[in-house]
């Protein structure tokens, strides 16, 4: 599913940009609620049975998940703090002091744990929840939506973000921190547990008139749908006489992400995850031995951490505001996070699990 994952990707870039090759492609939000429904998929293909609950079966599962995404996640963080240093240096001032104020007006245990979640990946998403301002500090306030900068005169501490995709990682983290128990549970429990997060999800959006895209609870619902697609995968395998009409359904898949501009008012979101859903298992069947598709799938990761910084770079130095060109310069970044970066920790990750005899995870 690695081409699926790079278009996810593009959506992003596109949602926070413009059009990438013609295309807009799904709305950014859509795309990160399906990213979670792979995530699910792909642990659940992982914990399926492989890795005991005990102490050292559930640390070798933390710490790999550490190693897949902490490297590419801190290299970014440390360009775009260079970028930022090197341009104080060049101009004689800050490049930006939308940031500096809220900071010394802020307590220091405030302080302390935006800077941590900004360096640490783990609550990245909380702080999108959250509203500040000096007189009533910080306040557990959802967003409205769209979301805005300012509400009832308090600051969106998403907005001190160092990068703000990144608090999708944050959610991801929470997933995989509760997916060891939770791929064990019967499907009652599970059936509950959905219920209870589109449950959550519709008293915010609907009870409350809030957004509760940030909210990992009303995300859940999502990694549950993954992890529901890797049952019926090992359920019931496809066999090679229905693989010509599989690649039909990645095609479709694929199709669907494109042309979404042309038909996207005239079917419901809702629709669209049920699709993905559904078509998890038959997708991963069709393309498991794709080792190019697995490559490119490698990209989706990176260039989705890098986009939103090198477009900001690119529209504020050069002026150029073209998806096309960000997704281009997003790629190329990739790359070299993929080659120099990542791919060493994936021998050491797999080094772990050998050891263990383990799946990859």
């Amino acid at each position: 599913m690695g081409v699926l994952r790079v278009l996810l990707a593009l959506s992003v870039v596109a949602s926070h940009g413009s059009a990438v090759l013609g295309s807009t492609m799904y709305p950014g939000g859509v795309a990160v609620q399906i990213f979670f429904m792979i995530s699910g998929f792909y642990m659940a293909l992982v914990l399926g049975g492989r890795y005991e609950l005990t102490r050292q079966g559930l640390m070798l599962f933390y710490t790999n998940r550490a190693l897949r995404l902490y490297p590419a996640f801190l290299a970014v963080t440390l360009g775009i703090w260079a970028l930022f240093f090197v341009t104080w240096v060049a101009i004689g001032k800050m490049p930006t002091n939308t940031w500096a104020e809220p900071y010394a007006a802020m307590s220091w245990p405030g302080k302390l744990a935006l800077i941590s979640t900004n360096w640490l990946m783990l609550g990245t998403d909380l702080f999108s929840n959250m509203h500040f301002s000096p007189e009533q500090g910080i306040c557990w306030m959802f967003p409205e939506y769209p979301p805005q900068k300012m509400m009832n005169g308090m600051l969106w501490l998403h907005e001190l973000r160092t990068n703000g995709p990144a608090w999708s990682i944050g959610t991801e983290i929470w997933f995989y921190l509760l997916a060891p128990f939770l791929v064990r549970l019967r499907w009652w429990w599970m059936a509950l547990l959905f219920a209870a997060s589109l449950g959550l999800r519709l008293w915010i959006s609907e009870g409350l008139g809030r957004y509760p895209y940030f909210f990992f609870p009303a995300q859940l619902l999502f990694f549950i749908a993954g992890v529901w697609g890797c049952q019926l995968y090992r359920h019931f395998r496809l066999a090679e006489r229905a693989l010509p009409w599989a690649r039909w359904v990645l095609g479709l898949n694929w199709a669907m992400v494109w042309l979404y501009p042309w038909y996207g008012a005239y079917v419901p979101e809702a629709v669209l995850y049920v699709v993905v859903a559904a078509s998890l298992p038959v997708m991963f069947r069709c393309s498991k031995d794709w080792h190019w598709d697995r490559s490119l799938g490698d990209l989706s990761y990176p260039l989705y951490l890098v986009h939103l910084p090198l477009h900001s770079l690119i529209y504020s130095r050069l002026g150029i505001n073209s998806g096309t060109v960000d997704a281009l310069g997003a790629i190329a970044c990739a790359l070299f996070i993929v080659w120099v970066i990542e791919r060493p920790f994936e021998r050491m990750r797999r080094a772990r699990v050998q050891k263990h005899g383990l799946a990859s995870a």
